[in-house]
């Protein structure tokens, strides 16, 4: 069996800008007033709830914020690293993934290493890792976790190193609170899980939720079980909506790279429960700084 071709899918480097040409010559994708608003608290309870830890960014939903907090982060010393994994979830156990997509599954476990998500680079290293995603019923988040341990004993890793290493977290909409509040945690496939994983949850109005996970055009297609082996290349997403997107994801990393949207950024850090550890205090001193 022939070793899986690297399965990385394009995404365009907005930070350097000199590659892109005139691909961003084009009107940005809209949103609703107030969405830049929405996006900056979000970014902010996203830093805030995962304490420090680096981001990685599920699935295409936070694209913006990605490209906000990319802009942001930029040269600031000691900041979190920021991933964008590109990710469909599929229907199926990882067993039954194992059994009817062998290669594609190669494929994924191929681009998870690149990323430096493979199972033995997660338990071995002091990193602290969080998944990011907008959540309905935490079924990608099952999936990974199920992806994860499955890989994990296929490889001789200990899973329990790997959970020490990751948490999961949640991007809900706000709703009213109460004893019966529905958390995704709490719910199968979660509730089958043997060995559980970290998890935490930060609320987002409904308008800017439902405007990333079903409205909002996509710098790149939807990274499906199929495609994991043969990802799309650069000219299959030149069309109008992804172009209109890739503006808007260049206007958004400018925004955060200036120094007032820095501090605007670090006064609602400054104002989030999470102030009290050190490692967000010290963050927003340094994005107060610019």
């Amino acid at each position: 069996m022939t070793d899986p071709p690297s399965a990385k899918p394009f995404r365009w480097n907005i930070a350097r800008r000199e590659q892109l040409g005139d691909l961003t010559a084009t009107a940005p994708a809209t949103a609703y007033d107030g969405f830049v608003d929405d996006l900056r608290q979000a970014a902010a309870k996203v830093l805030a709830r995962a304490r420090a830890s680096e981001l990685v960014f599920v699935g295409r939903s936070l694209e913006s914020v990605f490209d906000y907090l990319s802009g942001a982060l930029q040269s600031i010393d000691a900041a979190p690293s920021l991933t964008l994994l590109q990710f469909s979830c599929p229907r199926g156990t990882a067993a039954e993934l194992a059994g009817k997509h062998p290669q594609e599954l190669a494929a994924l476990h191929a681009y998870l290493a690149a990323e430096r998500l493979d199972p033995a680079a997660l338990a071995s290293g002091g990193r602290r890792v969080a998944f990011v995603d907008v959540v309905s019923s935490g079924a990608t988040f099952a999936t990974l976790a199920g992806l994860m341990h499955h890989w994990s004993r296929a490889a001789g890793v200990d899973f329990s190193a790997v959970l020490h290493h990751i948490a999961f977290l949640g991007v809900t909409e706000q709703r009213r609170t109460s004893p019966n509040t529905w958390r995704w945690w709490q719910r199968p496939p979660w509730s089958e899980l043997a060995m559980k994983p970290a998890t935490a949850s930060t609320s987002v109005p409904y308008r800017f939720w439902a405007h990333v996970a079903d409205g909002e055009a996509k710098v790149t297609p939807s990274h499906r079980l199929g495609d994991w082996g043969a990802p799309l290349p650069a000219a299959g997403m030149r069309n109008a909506e992804h172009m209109s997107a890739l503006r808007r994801a260049a206007d958004l990393y400018d925004l955060g790279r200036t120094c007032d949207e820095r501090r605007r950024l670090a006064r609602l850090l400054a104002a989030a429960p999470e102030m009290r550890e050190e490692g967000v205090r010290s963050l927003a001193r340094r994005l107060k700084g610019g």
